[in-house]
């Protein structure tokens, strides 16, 4: 073979691999998930700003005291985040990837997880690991710090 070939021929294989990859990643990373929406109408619902919940919420207050305190109620709350999981798993099902029936189970799950959800006062992922195995995003932790991870935070979408 020539050199010339064998050049072309890794250039090709190069950018094929490329293109492989980068078709992975965005494929990979799917639909929008509804908590990153969550924050979003959960800020608006209560007209406050992201980082002011932040600091409430690192003070260990829930968003069911957070609401209360600006005349909002649990159900309210609840139906504001749940209006935008709604919206989220319809498309889905509009675009075959569930059906309806998974659907309205995946809604009644996430009806529920939300009440538990909006009554929560520590921050971080739900039930962090016994010995602090940490989630991925840093170092290790005891499951109790805000994380990376937590909805309804600064950084959250």
């Amino acid at each position: 073979m020539s050199k010339r070939f064998k050049v072309t021929l890794a250039v090709v294989a190069a950018v094929g691999l490329l293109v492989v990859s980068l078709g992975g990643v965005v494929f990979a990373a799917g639909p929008a998930a509804p908590n990153d929406y969550c924050n979003q109408a959960v800020c608006q619902l209560l007209d406050i700003t992201p980082d002011e919940l932040y600091s409430l919420r690192l003070e260990g207050k829930s968003l069911v005291e957070i609401a209360a305190a600006r005349g909002v109620s649990e159900d309210a709350l609840v139906e504001a985040i749940m209006e935008v999981k709604r919206a989220f798993i319809q498309e889905q099902v509009e675009a075959g990837i569930i059906t309806q029936e998974l659907a309205e189970l995946r809604l009644q799950h996430m009806l529920e997880m939300t009440y538990q959800a909006v009554n929560r006062t520590s921050v971080g992922p739900v039930g962090g690991s016994p010995g602090g195995a940490g989630n991925g995003w840093g170092e290790c932790g005891d499951g109790t710090g805000p994380g990376g991870m937590h909805r309804w935070g600064k950084n959250a979408h």
